[in-house]
C-alpha cells in the first residue's frame, strides 16, 4: 500500500479531465469531472458518474441535459472543480457561450464539445450514473479521422487532485 492518500480508483488515472455545463444560465454551473466515458454508439450516448450531492447534479437533474467541454487549460480545470457552484458563481468566472442544441453553458475557450440530453439517471452507490444523448458535438482544432492531433492539441489527462499531464507520443499498432 502506498498511503492512505491513494484510492484504488487512481491505478484507472490519469484520465481525460472535462468541463461539464449545467443548467440555463443565468442558473447555471461549471465543474471539472473525469468519470466520463461513450456508452454506445449506434444511439450515440454517453455516461458520466455524478454524486447527487453536487450543485451540477441538481441542475442536470432539474433541467434534463448537459454539456462536456474539451479545454486545455489545467489551471480552469482545477478552478472549476474546487469550488461547488452553490458556494461561488462560476458563470461569472469563465467567459461562455450556451450549447447549439441544449441552453447548458460551454467555456468560450473549448476545443470541443458534447451536448446532450439525459435518456436515464442510474443510482449506484453515492453517484448517478447519468446516461445522456448526444443531440450535438463539435471539435474547432486539431481533430480528424483518427480523434485528436496531439501535436496540435493539448488534451489535460489528471493524475489526481492538481496533478495534470498531456499525452505526448501517438504509437500505432502493428498488425
Amino acid at each position: 500500500m502506498w498511503g492512505t492518500h491513494l484510492a484504488w480508483y487512481h491505478l484507472l488515472h490519469p484520465r481525460p479531465a472535462y468541463v461539464i455545463g449545467s443548467g440555463e444560465p443565468p442558473e447555471g454551473n461549471f465543474m471539472t469531472a473525469s468519470w466520463v466515458t461513450p456508452v454506445a454508439t449506434d444511439e450515440p450516448l454517453v455516461a458520466l458518474a455524478l454524486d447527487r450531492e453536487t450543485y451540477t447534479y441538481k441542475l442536470v437533474k432539474k433541467y434534463g441535459h448537459f454539456t462536456i467541454a474539451i479545454v486545455e487549460d489545467v489551471n480552469l480545470l482545477w478552478k472549476l472543480g474546487t469550488k461547488s457552484g452553490e458556494e461561488v458563481n462560476k458563470l461569472e468566472m469563465v467567459e461562455y457561450f450556451k450549447g447549439k442544441k441544449v441552453p447548458s453553458p460551454i467555456p468560450k475557450n473549448a476545443i470541443g464539445w458534447i451536448e446532450a440530453e439525459v435518456k436515464q439517471m442510474i443510482p449506484v452507490a453515492e453517484v448517478d450514473m447519468v446516461i445522456g444523448k448526444v443531440v450535438h458535438w463539435e471539435a474547432v482544432k486539431g481533430f480528424g479521422r483518427r480523434g485528436w492531433d496531439l501535436k496540435e492539441v493539448k488534451i489535460p489527462l489528471q493524475k489526481a487532485g492538481r496533478s495534470f499531464v498531456f499525452p505526448c507520443e501517438e504509437v500505432l499498432a502493428k498488425g
